[in-house]
């Protein structure tokens, strides 16, 4: 669903300043996946890649109540780490995946709408 590169492209776009060592593969299935990516500094973030199906009834995602979804998602599963990039690629039609790329930082207000992101890690 989402290539290596694309991951990585994810995370430098949160974390411009910061050298990528490597990545593990964590969870997944067809909808989402889940990564750990380490940093040449020995931090290690989570990133979490989901496709959104599009309804043209509902017309586009909203990006708020996508985060309190996550948010009720790791409340249930706790053994995952919550993710600190995340990156939502909509599914407008049956014909093709375009990707579109959500990232946050600590701090932003992404992460106050998500605000556990900032109280664990990998």
């Amino acid at each position: 669903m989402f290539e290596r590169q694309k991951v990585r492209d994810a995370v430098y776009l949160a974390y411009p300043d910061r050298k990528f060592l490597g990545m593990t593969d964590l969870t997944g299935s067809f909808d989402f996946l889940v990564y750990r990516v380490d940093l040449e500094d020995g931090e290690s973030v989570v990133f979490r890649g989901q496709r959104n199906e599009i309804s043209p009834y509902e017309g586009a995602i909203e990006y708020g109540a996508q985060l309190a979804g996550e948010q009720r998602f790791y409340e249930r599963v706790p053994h995952l780490p919550v993710p600190r990039v995340l990156c939502i690629e909509p599914d407008e039609s049956a014909l093709g995946f375009p990707y579109g790329f959500f990232t946050y930082k600590l701090g932003s207000r992404l992460s106050e709408l998500f605000p556990q992101v900032s109280h664990r890690h990998a």
